[in-house]
């Protein structure tokens, strides 16, 4: 008797299930009474009801839509293979593992101070969940986190129990998938347990909303699992952890991806060049999301590209998941669906496969990712920079993002890059140059497109693109060297030259000339300001800081004394303006420091961001408001700074507000 392939596709359809739209349910952007339009810029009022019911009813679109695309499609095998491939894949490849591992004691000694960036949201849920949990008990919540975990292996260990479990919710997950009415009625339910837990969390200002939804819920998922792991004594282990986990495993599956197609040598070449770029270097210990940014266009190449290679259903269904998923965690990951599709649609044609039915079934598997993006495309709040068409116009602004790079890597290393697209463009015409070649176009014209331009961390997403190019190019013109040592040699010139790049202080090097400023990593000495209020300033007196970040403002407010210090958030300041009359700005902030006993005002600044066109025109004339002081309204008393970051104390004067 002939036996069939089993088909595994309901555990794909299941992964899709339980990661963007479990992501949506415990993340509730949709809960509060104010919804932000991103494409129209503008925030609206929505009742509960309509919201909820809207909601509803996308996701129960979105079951069936899922439903559709995976129905004509078949998968031989499973979603999770080998148990044991990584430890073989590691124990196969010492060399990258060793370079790895470089690369992480290099951040111990010399990584830059992190930030808590966009980490700070979790620990604002993290907070709320660990003050509800202590109502209840008097252990820790981590105790029950990590006995949960030790169970799920002891079970997964359990070959005969995770059997059961597994035949039985598959089972299950069965009779839902061919019960149109168990359908409704399970996404009904599981609405109605997250409208009980959502009315649990506290309400908080429209200004905290839109901060806290502001981001795809993905990176926020994320930190909190580390702060539900380890608590919260080090606000800045998650962000690290997160970022860092983020930055290894991207050099270990452009390892793999460059594996696909060329030798070891030029894999283990393109990974070291990654892992050890300074920009790279840099940002995998900071709060910034791109380090994720950067996995995600990554994981994704090496599963379509995997696709494109062996023709298996399986990589393209996790092709379609990682772009799902990483559109989850920042919005410019979608880019990749339009990047596989063009790619998919060129490659069929260029091998002359014409069968439709195919190429649809193809195509509908990638678009399955639009089912998680668009949600969030219409409700988050943030990272929707906007796009100026004009600065892809003007020869100065469209290479403005291609000259940050031999600022990052210098401009020996930025010339043999270009070199390499002369050589690669020439001589190989592959696929895997030329997908990454797509790659690098396609952001390359997005982030030149930003109102926001010649920002550092953008220009991340470049770097696959560019060790993919170098380890090819330096590779292939070694082996024409008559000498077997001449690739080892080159090797270990360049990633020692980048090394030493990425340890040695900006100031003492014309090499590359980016400094840690330029990464939006603004330290301002708020220290020594504090010292100087508490030490020349009478007892009776209070001083109001204006904070830029709310990682600051938390740790500002557990660090000094309430009684001679109040903390304002620079997007509490702009709450007070209300209209554009300074005039009534100055009677307002006036107001508020007669009310609250201020005399002295401490503010930071940076002259670049005050003359940097994309600044919020609110938040500018502020900053240049209380720096310059045209009204008199202010005595200049004492200044600090680190580098270019200053930090201003000025003493308020009595009296009326005159009118401008």
């Amino acid at each position: 008797m002939k036996e069939f392939p089993k088909n595994y596709i309901s555990q794909y359809e299941l992964l899709f299930y339980l990661s963007w739209i479990v992501l949506y349910f415990i993340f509730p952007a949709w809960r509060f009474p104010q919804i932000y339009i991103s494409f129209a810029n503008t925030l609206i009022g929505v009742p509960f009801g309509p919201r909820i019911i809207g909601y509803f009813v996308y996701f129960l679109i979105a079951a069936y839509l899922l439903d559709y695309c995976f129905k004509d499609s078949s998968v031989d095998a499973p979603l999770i293979k080998h148990s044991n491939g990584w430890v073989e894949f590691l124990r196969q490849n010492l060399l990258l593992v060793l370079a790895c591992c470089i690369a992480a004691v290099l951040h111990i000694f010399f990584s830059s101070p992190p930030l808590i960036g966009n980490a700070d949201y979790s620990l604002w849920i993290y907070n709320f969940i660990n003050s509800y949990w202590h109502q209840l008990f008097d252990f820790s919540i981590q105790y029950i986190i990590w006995l949960f975990i030790f169970l799920l292996i002891v079970i997964v260990k359990q070959k005969k129990t995770a059997g059961s479990l597994s035949g039985n919710f598959n089972s299950m997950y069965l009779v839902y998938k061919s019960n149109k009415f168990m359908k409704l009625l399970l996404m009904a339910f599981a609405f109605g347990i997250f409208y009980f837990y959502t009315r649990l969390i506290p309400d908080y200002s429209i200004w905290d909303h839109l901060f806290i939804t502001g981001e795809p819920p993905l990176g926020t998922v994320l930190h909190l699992i580390i702060y539900l792991l380890f608590g919260a004594g080090n606000i800045y282990l998650a962000p690290v952890i997160v970022q860092f986990s983020f930055y290894i495993l991207s050099g270990v599956f452009l390892y793999k991806t460059i594996s696909l197609f060329c030798e070891k040598q030029t894999a283990l070449l393109g990974a070291s060049i990654y892992l050890f770029s300074p920009i790279i270097f840099t940002y995998a210990t900071l709060g910034h999301l791109q380090s994720g940014v950067v996995f995600f266009i990554i994981i994704t190449s090496y599963f379509f590209l995997k696709f494109i290679r062996d023709g298996h259903n399986r990589d393209l269904l996790l092709t379609a998941f990682f772009i799902s998923v990483g559109s989850l965690y920042k919005r410019e990951i979608i880019l990749m669906l339009v990047i596989c599709s063009a790619y998919l649609i060129v490659n069929k044609i260029k091998q002359k496969d014409f069968t439709l039915k195919k190429q649809t079934t193809q195509i509908k598997i990638l678009s399955l990712s639009l089912l998680s993006f668009l949600p969030w495309y219409f409700i988050g709040t943030r990272g929707a920079d906007k796009i100026v068409l004009s600065h892809i116009s003007t020869r100065d602004n469209l290479f403005s993002a291609l000259l940050l790079i031999p600022t990052q890597l210098s401009w020996s290393i930025f010339s043999l890059f270009l070199l390499s697209i002369i050589f690669i463009l020439f001589n190989k015409r592959e696929k895997l140059p030329l997908f990454f070649l797509c790659v690098f176009v396609t952001y390359y014209v997005l982030y030149s497109a930003l109102e926001q331009q010649t920002v550092h961390r953008y220009s991340m997403a470049f770097y696959p693109t560019i060790a993919v190019f170098l380890s090819q190019f330096i590779y292939s013109i070694s082996q024409k060297v008559r000498w077997k040592h001449a690739f080892k040699i080159i090797f270990s010139v360049l990633i020692i030259y980048l090394a030493v790049l990425c340890i040695i202080p900006r100031s003492s090097t014309k090499l590359i000339t980016f400094r840690y400023t330029d990464f939006e990593n603004q330290s301002f000495p708020h220290n020594m300001a504090e010292e100087w209020i508490l030490n020349e300033i009478s007892s009776d007196e209070r001083a109001l800081f204006l904070i830029r970040r709310s990682d600051e403002f938390d740790q500002r407010q557990k660090q000094v004394s309430k009684e001679r210090f109040y903390f304002l958030s620079l997007g509490g300041l702009l709450d007070l303006w209300s209209d554009d009359n300074l005039t009534t700005f100055r009677k307002m902030l006036r107001e508020q420091c007669e009310k609250l006993k201020i005399s002295y005002i401490v503010f930071p600044v940076t002259e670049a961001e005050i003359m940097h066109p994309y600044s919020s025109p609110k938040a500018k004339r502020i900053m240049k408001f209380l720096k310059e002081d045209k009204y008199g309204d202010f005595i200049m008393t004492k200044k600090f700074n680190f580098d270019d970051n200053y930090i201003y104390i000025c003493k308020l004067k009595g009296g009326l507000i005159e009118k401008e």
